[in-house]
């Protein structure tokens, strides 16, 4: 069994996200879309960061905080 993290659980952009979980001993990583959004570098480019970093990306989450809708 890997030890995977989602990004919403660590501060900061997502490449400081990335090598913190990757610091830690992380195999992987769930990103939140707001991260990968609001990164400036395109998605390739983090694919490589994370290929660099040993870090497999295990999904990408879409769908946060339904609570409460109609």
């Amino acid at each position: 069994m890997q030890r995977i993290i989602a990004t919403s659980t660590i501060p900061g952009d997502l490449g400081e996200k990335m090598r913190a979980a990757a610091r830690a001993g992380f195999a992987g990583i769930v990103i939140v879309e707001n991260d990968l959004l609001y990164f400036d570098r395109k998605p390739a480019e983090v694919r490589g960061l994370a290929e660099e970093l040993g870090l497999g990306v295990v999904a990408l989450e879409t769908f946060r905080d339904s609570e409460g809708l109609p």
